[in-house]
């Protein structure tokens, strides 16, 4: 599936009639304090509004959050909005200047959470969570991820690293949807392994993920599984919520996410 291409905005006239506050993933800093950039709305759902704007690297996206959304990395959440009707494809929007305004609000970001990972050294749970996520409805087949598996405990030289490269961009824009299945297992493992940048060609949204966990930024629900794993406290609660994010994509997130830090511990262990 193609990068999405930007929409043609759709003038908006006077933009942002009702102020509201909101609350932004840290990972979005760059973005929300810098000059005022236009934007577009590419993504128009009930519990969520999804922005494109133009960044250095190509195209980067924000996601307007209600009440109940997901806490992805890329997300600015609105208070005490629940229901995010209104917004069209291709209304206009500015971001800028630590504000957000669409046709319908004017956003001040008077806050801001941190999206960022701390790596786990040693990982604890890494187990339990694979195990748990193995049992779930998953968007990616067995055989595909047991090939990712094998080719990131063997990437140990140009050759390797070529193999693993060609199993990740087998997975990178695999399955429908705004951030599809292939993706969701790509930016768990991200997380996991803290590596580098890699090439998208998928979703605009979904490109952005893969920027941030490749960044070292993970949405709220991976945040507040690996806090209990830094504590040692039980993950059953914090599992669980996880793999209720969309159709897959909490178990796909799982799945990679086990994958990167068993593959991570490993590699910790050889040095």
């Amino acid at each position: 599936m193609p990068v999405t291409a930007p929409l043609r905005a759709r003038p908006a006239g006077k933009l942002g009639s009702t102020r509201l506050v909101a609350a932004a993933a840290t990972g979005l800093s760059p973005l929300l304090d810098g000059a005022d950039r236009s934007g577009v709305v590419i993504g128009a759902l009930s519990q969520a509004v999804i922005i494109q704007i133009s960044g250095i690297r190509g195209p980067r996206v924000i996601c307007l959050l209600s009440a109940a959304a997901s806490g992805v990395p890329n997300g600015v959440r609105l208070g005490g909005i629940r229901s995010m009707d209104g917004h069209r494809p291709g209304d206009e929007v500015v971001v800028g200047e630590g504000r957000i305004r669409t046709d319908r609000w004017k956003l001040a970001i008077v806050r801001r959470w941190s999206s960022a990972v701390r790596p786990i050294d040693p990982p604890t749970g890494t187990t339990e969570l694979a195990e748990v996520a193995a049992a779930a409805r998953r968007g990616v087949p067995a055989s595909q991820l047991a090939a990712l598996t094998e080719a990131l405990e063997h990437c140990v030289d140009s050759t390797t690293e070529d193999v693993a490269r060609s199993v990740i961009d087998a997975l990178v824009g695999l399955g429908p949807g705004l951030t599809p299945a292939g993706d969701d297992v790509v930016a768990g493992m991200l997380t996991g392994l803290r590596v580098e940048r890699l090439g998208e060609r998928t979703t605009a949204l979904s490109a952005d993920l893969i920027r941030l966990a490749a960044a070292g930024h993970a949405g709220v629900e991976v945040l507040h599984l690996l806090a209990a794993m830094h504590t040692r406290a039980p993950l059953r609660r914090p599992i669980e919520r996880l793999l209720s994010v969309g159709h897959t994509s909490g178990a796909d997130l799982a799945t990679g996410l086990a994958i990167g830090m068993r593959v991570g511990a490993t590699r910790r262990e050889v040095r």
